[in-house]
């Protein structure tokens, strides 16, 4: 029992007491400041997500309003700054809820009312982000929509004397959409400009530089080099084609009048070595510094058509060229043009059979009447189709003259037959009538121009000639390598010059040969007659006035076609249709606008008369006229472009094109008519608010917003 009374009247000591309280206060002490961590850091984060959710709010109205306006109508506070802090637009509103803007009888879209996003310092002293509405929207001119803006970024919300203030309603007119201890409401147009440097050259994709209003007429584009890559070794600026159209036509920099420039020089160049540049070519101006400039003119709007691409040819070919039109070709830049088929050597007896060279043989006659000789035409070898041909018979290998009384030409049916409907007579001496010639020993003698309608890569032909009694046929030929197994380039079959225009050759079994005898080459004229049929362009416009078209024939100016004699012509027809798959069905250009160049190297003339259809299409017709009596179809005109014009509608166009990116290149930026592109609008957001213990939390947002309405 003593032990028990010892042990409960035995105490703490004060030193352990001590000790228990200093470690109950490091406890309870790390528990408050834990506490206080937790709750600071979630009023931090609460804070944050808050700002943050506002700002989304916020940016994603402003942004989506902003894609829907003009922003050739937008205002901006203050007038003269480079970034602003308020800004004025207008709205149009969805009025009968069927999911569209109203639109005028114009088909312009009806402003309803002006929006303005501005900021206000309240009597607490913060940062107000305010929507400022006026409804409706009336016609104020530029200076009082200005004045309007200015007048509410200042007060805070309109004032008396403001323009339109009755249409501002003092109770909903002015919201405020949040506020902190600082907002700042930043808004840049952002411009954008191109680098053309890189280590080798290449083309870019299409680039767009941002949009510019527009009305109908002539303006110009203007390149200025403004600096250069730190890799870049000079400022030059390649320009291969440029659009600055609702219709999206591509203009080639080459063949677009040069409105004025720095005074470097202008290169066309040639960029078929490179890849595929639009038309084959670029237009390289030769920038020395940063300044330095180079403008092109064009009409708003047109259609230009310079490579024909999507055109359909018919007896015509579309081909990078320079082609004179008479079958010769001249010193020069090559250009994609549109003329006649035809018109150069189409078939050489040495392609067909294959001949290293071409030699002589000896053929034996029995009788005493001539031998006829039928040489096979392939058409796998024929590489030009044409109106008429003409044959050059060869006679250089031979040691006796070759006296030919009869030659005729005809489309083959099958081994020695001909098609007897095609037959054509060949003559000699450049008359169109002489049946007969002697060409000397080792000579050549070409025949007159024969019009076989056609001369086509769909058919084989043959060509038969009568050489007249002998006493030797030493025969000129292109003989078959004796690795090859064709039998029949030739049929050989005597007797007189009526056998030479019979058809039918196989009921004689003449004796097949693998030579072609005499024949060296054939040469095509152009097609008499041919079309390229343009694509259907959309001009994007409901009622186009249509104004003027003008051409460009290259290189050749051959008169007036209806005076006669060797030439040719090009007649342009043009008609439109508000309905596109209406053209696309109808083949028949009878009723359609007819021009007639009267191959005039340049031209225009009103199309007017083609209505008001928004597609648009023409058809290039082609004509050669040979001589008097004869099938000389030896001249084409060769159109090299042509446009179609009619007035733009006042708006906002987009500005692109496709440049060159080369090691010694610059960078660039474009303006329209001395006006800096808009591409659109980057707005920032920046919102501050103190949250205690001397913490401020910040919170930023940037969005770019591009308007895209252009009030159509």
């Amino acid at each position: 029992m003593e032990i028990k009374k010892d042990l409960f009247k035995k105490g703490l000591s004060l030193p352990e007491v001590v000790m228990a309280c200093s470690i109950a206060v490091i406890v309870m002490t790390g528990i408050y400041m834990l506490t206080q961590f937790i709750y600071s850091t979630w009023k931090s984060e609460r804070s944050k997500s808050y700002i943050l959710g506002q700002l989304e709010v916020v940016m994603e109205r402003v942004q989506k309003e902003l894609r829907a306006t003009d922003i050739n109508k937008i205002v901006y506070y203050p007038a003269s700054a480079v970034n602003y802090s308020a800004i004025s637009f207008p709205m149009a509103l969805d009025s009968d809820g069927d999911g569209f803007m109203e639109v005028d009888a114009s088909n312009k879209i009806i402003w309803d009312e002006t929006v303005i996003y501005h900021t206000y310092v309240n009597a607490q002293n913060k940062i107000e982000l305010r929507r400022t509405v006026f409804n409706p929207r009336t016609g104020l001119s530029d200076a009082q929509r200005q004045q309007q803006l200015d007048e509410v970024a200042q007060n805070g919300k309109p004032v008396a004397g403001t323009p339109e203030y009755s249409n501002w309603d003092s109770i909903n007119g002015t919201k405020t959409l949040l506020v902190s201890d600082s907002v700042i409401l930043t808004m840049s147009p952002t411009l954008k400009q191109f680098d053309g440097y890189n280590s080798s050259t290449s083309k870019s994709d299409n680039v767009t530089f941002g949009s510019v209003s527009l009305s109908a007429g002539d303006h110009y584009i203007t390149f200025a080099a403004t600096d250069k890559n730190s890799s870049s070794t000079g400022y030059k600026i390649g320009v291969d084609s440029f659009s600055v159209s609702p219709s999206g036509c591509a203009r080639e920099a080459e063949e677009t009048p040069v409105y004025g420039d720095g005074g470097a020089s202008k290169v066309n160049e040639e960029m078929v070595a490179y890849g595929s540049w639009s038309g084959n070519r670029q237009l390289e101006y030769q920038a020395a510094g940063a300044g330095d400039y180079i403008a092109f003119s064009f009409y708003y709007d047109q259609w230009l058509e310079t490579n024909f691409a999507t055109s359909l040819p018919s007896y015509t070919v579309v081909e990078y060229d320079n082609r004179t039109g008479d079958g010769t070709e001249e010193s020069g830049l090559n250009d994609y043009v549109a003329r006649l088929g035809g018109c150069g050597k189409s078939w050489e007896a040495l392609s067909q059979t294959g001949a290293s060279a071409k030699t002589s043989e000896s053929v034996a006659v029995v009788s005493g009447d001539g031998v006829n000789f039928r040489n096979v035409i392939l058409s796998s070898n024929i590489d030009i189709e044409g109106r008429a041909v003409k044959i050059t018979f060869d006679n250089t290998q031979s040691s006796y003259p070759l006296a030919i009384d009869y030659a005729g030409m005809m489309a083959r049916n099958s081994g020695p037959d001909g098609d007897a409907s095609t037959a054509r007579q060949v003559t000699f001496n450049d008359a169109g009538g002489g049946s007969s010639i002697v060409i000397p020993a080792g000579m050549s003698r070409d025949s007159d121009w024969i019009d076989i309608v056609n001369f086509e890569k769909s058919r084989d032909y043959l060509l038969t000639f009568h050489v007249q009694p002998s006493l030797s046929y030493d025969m000129t030929c292109w003989p078959t390598p004796t690795a090859d197994t064709q039998n029949d380039h030739s049929y050989i079959l005597e007797g007189d010059a009526a056998a030479a225009q019979d058809a039918t050759w196989s009921d004689n079994s003449p004796l097949a040969k693998d030579v072609i005898y005499s024949t060296e080459s054939i040469d095509v004229s152009y097609f008499s007659y041919g079309t390229v049929t343009s694509q259907i362009y959309d001009t994007t416009l409901a009622n186009p006035s249509y104004g003027t078209l003008t051409w460009n024939i290259a290189k050749n100016n051959y008169g007036n076609y209806g005076t006669g004699g060797l030439g040719a012509n090009l007649i342009i027809k043009v008609r439109s249709n508000s309905d596109k798959d209406v053209l696309k069905a109808s083949a028949d250009w009878t009723t359609a606008l007819s021009i007639n160049t009267l191959s005039a190297a340049t031209g225009s003339a009103s199309v007017s008369g083609i209505g008001n259809g928004r597609y648009v299409q023409f058809q290039a017709q082609f004509f050669s006229q040979p001589t008097s009596g004869k099938a000389d179809y030896l001249k084409s005109c060769v159109l090299k472009n042509l446009s179609i014009k009619w007035p733009g509608g006042d708006k906002m166009v987009d500005v692109s094109g496709y440049f060159t990116r080369r090691p010694d290149y610059g960078i660039f930026s474009v303006k329209v008519d001395d006006e800096a592109l808009t591409k659109g609008l980057e707005v920032k957001l920046d919102i501050s608010e103190n949250i205690g213990l001397n913490r401020t939390i910040t919170k930023t947002l940037t969005v770019e917003a591009e308007p895209r309405n252009t009030g159509r």
